[in-house]
């Protein structure tokens, strides 16, 4: 997501000043470590970076808990954290328990993978529940270096 969002369009802009740069990008879910890796830069979302890089906060987001009007129509609204555990939540496979506000819950659900867009899309369709990165429907503004 944040390659889709922001760093096409930055690697765009530097080509233009640097017309022979190669860039060589891996959007992954896999932690590398960068010791041992042939990387020279990396994007981590993450509250507990390295304590050995150099690292820089581009900016914070947050998750917001969304579902289809059909869904919620034959589902019903869940108003607390525990109606959550009747609902059918769209997981990923690293965020399994949800956190809201001060809160946190387990949930369970008929799908789990690594791609935020097949969840988006499956909730979309009406078929549960999903806590979505605002950066998927929000361009938000990187802070100043």
């Amino acid at each position: 997501m944040f390659a889709e969002r922001y760093l096409f369009g930055l690697c765009k802009a530097f080509r233009q000043q640097h017309p022979g740069m190669i860039f060589d990008i891996n959007c992954s879910y896999t932690t590398f470590n960068l010791h041992q890796q042939n990387i020279d830069l990396a994007f981590r979302a993450t509250n507990t970076p390295p304590q050995d890089m150099v690292v820089h906060t581009l900016f914070t987001y947050r998750h917001v808990l969304v579902a289809a009007p059909d869904y919620l129509a034959n589902h019903g609204t869940p108003v607390t954290a525990t109606e959550l555990l009747q609902h059918n939540c769209l997981l990923t496979q690293h965020l399994r328990t949800w956190p809201l506000g001060d809160d946190s819950i387990a949930v369970t659900g008929s799908l789990i993978t690594n791609e935020n867009h097949l969840l988006r899309q499956q909730a979309l369709e009406g078929e549960g529940l999903f806590v979505l990165p605002v950066i998927m429907y929000k361009k938000i503004s990187p802070r100043a270096a």
